[in-house]
């Protein structure tokens, strides 16, 4: 996950918490949270900002999603040759 958009949900977890112990949305930065999903995870990600269900469906998912990620670990290049034909 790149790090401003960790930092970004970071910033939003007091709401995410809020939703959570609470079911209080409040005033969430949506759009926000839908920029993410789409840089992160899923390119063509839509949410109906009119269904509460949906709101919260995306929150939740990027939340989880976002825990359940480790922080980015050494990439390990593999090289293979190529069969000629």
């Amino acid at each position: 996950m790149q790090p401003h958009n960790r930092q970004t949900l970071e910033a939003l977890r007091p709401d995410y918490d809020n939703w959570i112990a609470n079911k209080n949305l409040g005033n969430f930065a949506w759009q926000e949270v839908q920029r993410i999903i789409r840089e992160e995870w899923d390119g063509g990600y839509t949410v109906q900002y009119w269904c509460g269900t949906c709101l919260v469906e995306m929150l939740t998912m990027a939340f989880r999603r976002m825990d359940g990620e480790q922080e980015p670990a050494a990439v390990e290049t593999i090289k293979i040759k190529l069969r000629e034909s």
